[in-house]
């Protein structure tokens, strides 16, 4: 098994990539209903959200969404969709993303998403949770 590479696509890039990249992001979204796909998808298309690929060659296994968000306090990366296959070729990469986002400035890594997830990101915590009644 070859190792993948973690990749910010460019905004200029993005729009040439994101038929190759749709369904992984649009798929997370609708999976988790946590937002609409228009509270993310133009965001990554006009640059204002990053859109990371984690690739292996041409073979595109996963992307995902970031997004800065000031809060009153704080700037925060908001990770918005994560989605692909062969997790364990990608997973650790998710350091990276935490990295630039320190760089950036930003003091946290926010990570919505299936509840599945708390069992597979071991260094994080759930700090707040949702609470929903179908009606």
């Amino acid at each position: 098994m070859s190792a993948a590479e973690l990749v910010c696509i460019h905004p200029s890039c993005v729009a040439a990539v994101w038929p190759r990249v749709q369904p992984l992001v649009v798929g997370a979204i609708t999976r988790t209903d946590l937002c609409h796909t228009l509270d993310i998808v133009p965001k990554v298309l006009d640059g204002t959200a990053q859109l990371w690929l984690a690739v292996d060659g041409s073979d595109i296994l996963a992307a995902a969404t970031t997004l800065l968000r000031r809060t009153d306090r704080h700037l925060v990366c908001e990770l918005t969709a994560l989605g692909g296959r062969d997790r364990i070729r990608w997973l650790p990469m998710l350091d990276q993303i935490e990295a630039w986002a320190k760089a950036e400035g930003a003091t946290a890594l926010r990570f919505y998403g299936r509840k599945g997830w708390t069992r597979v990101l071991k260094n994080y915590r759930e700090r707040h949770v949702i609470l929903e009644k179908a009606l």
